[in-house]
């Protein structure tokens, strides 16, 4: 199945809460959507590094304020972060990548295999359906 990078990292994330959520469904779309996970997990894994790659390329450490004897002080974390004044930079660069397609074996879940029943929510809310789009199908 064709997706974009973007769409792969979406994905990765809500099918991550879901399962941290341990949400009750069918046995059968908790196993699907388990497998679809790991079979994601790798391509984002390496589409994350990437992304952080280029945020550390600017050089700009993420900054905390703290109060110590009544005296607010900055410090610099570990973190890197995109400087505000290079934030259309990056956004453009990252859209193209985001854009790209890439090809991952797996198969959509079909919506049966997440369906509680008649008058139930379901398993996976409105806003993750849309954010998975062709990974799940009726």
């Amino acid at each position: 199945m064709k997706l974009t990078v973007q769409h792969t990292m979406d994905a990765v994330l809500t099918i991550s809460q879901i399962i941290r959520d341990r949400r009750p469904m069918p046995q059968k779309g908790a196993y699907r959507l388990a497998r679809m996970h790991a079979k994601l997990l790798p391509e984002f894994n390496t589409i994350s590094a990437q992304r952080d790659a280029m945020i550390k390329a600017y050089g700009t450490h993420q900054t905390k304020t703290t109060l110590c004897d009544g005296v607010e002080e900055t410090v610099e974390t570990e973190d890197f972060v995109v400087p505000p004044d290079k934030m259309g930079e990056f956004t453009a660069a990252w859209k193209k990548i985001g854009d790209e397609e890439i090809d991952v074996e797996i198969e959509p879940i079909p919506l049966s295999y997440l369906d509680l029943g008649d008058n139930v929510d379901g398993s996976i809310r409105a806003d993750e359906l849309i954010v998975l789009g062709d990974l799940v199908k009726e």
